[in-house]
């Protein structure tokens, strides 16, 4: 037992002490905290966004889009854009583009009235990679021109508004005899994530025995080692040593994740 302990101890030893596992480990926090923020900073969109609705329609429909993105909001109550109306021109293309380069406006929309038959808008921007930007753009012109068509053809808006009202549907996972606020994303969410978890360990582990055999064959040390350890107690030395490497830096990720997710909730 204490040859596999001293297997054990010496494979723990080395590979800790190597840049690399410190790299790896310091690279985990960096992966976890870009899943953890990368999305709430894609969601928050830069703040207050300037832009012109350049208006080429003849039934007010660039008015209603302009103020309806002038009082957009997210989520959490913040104000998306500071929208401006001007009407069609000869030159207003080349003068809005011309603010936009000058970083005086981030972008502006282009509304026609072919707009409620085709369904087509153009908005041309400094940055068309803005998430909250371009959904809050897409959602309230599609409201804007679903109502437009249904007063076209008669029908009252509000009444159909009502009746598409989605059914909300509240999900409760059942343990220990009580039911919980786990929603049905966040379990397929915990799921996923505990594979690719999973996955991972099994990957690095099998890596980190091969190269720990092949290094063991290509420096001679087996040599040595067999001669006075049998070839079962070197190798289970080497599974459990490489495995308690493994389950380290797993600790590691584990407390930096935990952190992150911590900070974020404050």
């Amino acid at each position: 037992m204490g040859k596999i302990l001293a297997v054990v101890r010496r494979e723990f030893v080395e590979r800790v002490r190597r840049k690399w596992f410190w790299v790896m480990a310091l690279l985990g926090p960096v992966f976890f905290g870009a899943i953890i923020f990368l999305p709430s900073l894609m969601m928050r969109g830069g703040g207050l966004k300037d832009i012109a609705v350049v208006d080429g329609t003849t039934k007010g429909l660039g008015e209603r889009v302009t103020a309806a993105l002038d009082r957009a909001v997210t989520p959490d109550s913040h104000r998306v854009f500071h929208a401006v109306r001007v009407p069609a021109g000869d030159r207003v293309i080349d003068s809005l583009t011309a603010e936009v380069e000058a970083k005086r406006l981030e972008g502006f929309l282009i509304l026609t009235d072919a707009l409620v038959d085709s369904g087509r808008a153009d908005y041309q921007a400094s940055n068309v990679s803005s998430f909250t930007a371009i959904v809050t753009i897409e959602r309230n012109l599609t409201q804007i021109v679903f109502a437009t068509r249904l007063e076209r053809e008669g029908v009252n808006p509000t009444l159909v508004t009502r009746a598409r009202l989605p059914v909300a549907l509240g999900t409760q996972k059942i343990a220990g005899g009580r039911a919980t606020k786990e929603s049905a994303a966040q379990s397929f969410s915990l799921a996923y994530f505990m594979a690719i978890i999973l996955y991972t360990a099994i990957l690095i582990y099998g890596i980190n025995v091969m190269s720990s055999v092949l290094e063991e064959k290509t420096t001679r040390i087996v040599e040595v080692l067999v001669s006075s350890l049998r070839p079962f107690q070197l190798m289970l030395g080497k599974l459990i040593g490489v495995g308690a490497v493994s389950i380290f830096q797993f600790l590691i990720w584990a407390v930096s994740a935990r952190y992150l997710i911590s900070t974020r909730g404050h």
